[in-house]
């Protein structure tokens, strides 16, 4: 960061930007794998098509492990997986944004792919991109999903590859940690906050953390279900009344399914961004293949005309009601950020001061490129001093935006009684 900025640091970032302050330099968050293909994606300027390349990748990938751990009816399995994924809402939501999530999705599914597959090099190469998948974006995704699959090999006393598995996890585990010490280092300068937890003791224990959980858990399963395509729901109720006769790697990435499922109970609040229930979306193809198990189990049966019908109901009702519905949904809510945004980055001015604490998600709004050269430098008022504001004022032209500037955008707003003033 240029020295003459520095002192302004958490006005000009957003929250998951880190500032070093003893090396005068920031960063992003999170991890920097998503970042790094954006990267090369960008250098040929197709950065918008990073995410829909990985949904199409991700699509291919489905189908062909379906196929191949369902041999005895490999096209009726890759078809049914293909279409319970491709019509999801959330899957073609997410495909259009820069979220991380659809690069981990992508991700799980080719791991995936080369650990079933026959050839045993490819299989060799399953534990190495599971250690590059660590560094993708959060450290923790990953793992939840690759552990149902890696504990099976321990439980079946496959040692050899267990033991192969676990010394790259470690690598990459211990490598990536290297990374996070550089990108978030107040946070990890000290050892102290893991080895000495705060205590907690029996008086202090309280059930309303308990209910918040269970409550955001019934929200988030509410909200995934409801961004699915319909069928996948009593296709999945089959998979599950016929458990013990799926293929183990079905079984297992359902548990991995769970596992991401359950380890944000942890984390009772909303996500915020996002369409559908992101925080699973790495394990989404895994759902999708269990749903298809319980197609290929209703096919055994004999019910094929059945599955077929509910196969071509939910096609007609995903393309005539909701995906249309969920983009109309979509549009609604970005579009006002979307005019905001472009109201902000095109003032004639030197300096944007945005009033965060006047409309909602405005922070996110605080963008700015890693060397500061744009202009306008876009700030973050609520985090500047009185002594800043003024010093702004004398380095070069302000604009303040707040309610009264954006409310013609239609975001909404913290103060609703400004919605009625002209």
């Amino acid at each position: 960061m240029p020295q003459e900025w520095r002192d302004y640091h958490s006005a000009l970032k957003v929250p998951y930007e880190m500032y070093n302050e003893n090396r005068g330099y920031w960063a992003s968050g999170f991890l920097p794998g998503f970042a790094s293909l954006d990267y090369v994606f960008s250098l040929v300027n197709l950065s918008w098509a990073l995410s829909p390349t990985l949904a199409a990748l991700s699509i291919l990938l489905l189908a062909s492990v379906a196929r191949r751990t369902f041999p005895d009816h490999p096209t009726l399995a890759g078809n049914l997986a293909i279409l319970l994924l491709a019509l999801s809402p959330q899957f073609l939501a997410m495909a259009m944004t820069k979220f991380a999530w659809t690069a981990h999705l992508c991700g799980t599914l080719l791991w995936v792919w080369l650990l079933i597959h026959p050839n045993r090099l490819l299989f060799l190469l399953t534990p190495i991109l599971g250690a590059l998948l660590i560094g993708l974006h959060q450290p923790h995704v990953h793992p939840l999903v690759a552990a149902p699959f890696v504990l099976r090999l321990l439980y079946s006393r496959q040692w050899k590859p267990f033991i192969w598995f676990a010394a790259w996890y470690l690598i990459g585990a211990w490598a990536w940690y290297q990374v996070f010490v550089i990108l978030r280092p107040v946070m990890l300068a000290s050892a102290s906050g893991l080895v000495n937890p705060i205590p907690v003791h029996a008086a202090d224990f309280s059930i309303i953390p308990i209910l918040l959980s269970l409550i955001f858990a019934a929200f988030h399963a509410a909200t995934l279900f409801a961004w699915t395509t319909p069928v996948l729901v009593p296709f999945l109720g089959m998979f599950l009344l016929t458990w013990k006769q799926q293929p183990a790697v079905v079984r297992d990435g359902f548990l991995a399914v769970c596992l991401t499922f359950f380890f944000y109970l942890f984390f009772p609040h909303p996500q915020g961004h996002g369409w559908g229930f992101r925080y699973l979306h790495s394990a989404y193809g895994l759902l999708a293949l269990a749903a298809a198990g319980g197609a290929w189990m209703l096919c055994r049966e004999g019910w094929n005309g059945r599955v077929s019908k509910a196969i071509l109901a939910a096609i007609a009702f995903s393309l005539l009601v909701q995906i249309p519905y969920r983009a109309h949904e979509i549009r609604t809510m970005v579009r006002p950020l979307a005019l905001t945004w472009n109201y902000i980055s095109t003032r004639p001015t030197d300096f944007v001061i945005v009033q965060t604490s006047e409309f909602w998600y405005s922070w996110d709004l605080i963008r700015n490129d890693p060397w500061l050269k744009q202009r306008p430098l876009i700030f973050n008022g609520y985090r500047l001093t009185p002594e800043q504001w003024n010093d702004l004022s004398r380095k070069g032209t302000v604009t303040v935006i707040g309610a009264d500037q954006v409310k013609q955008f239609g975001v909404i707003l913290s103060d609703p009684k400004k919605l009625a003033m002209p």
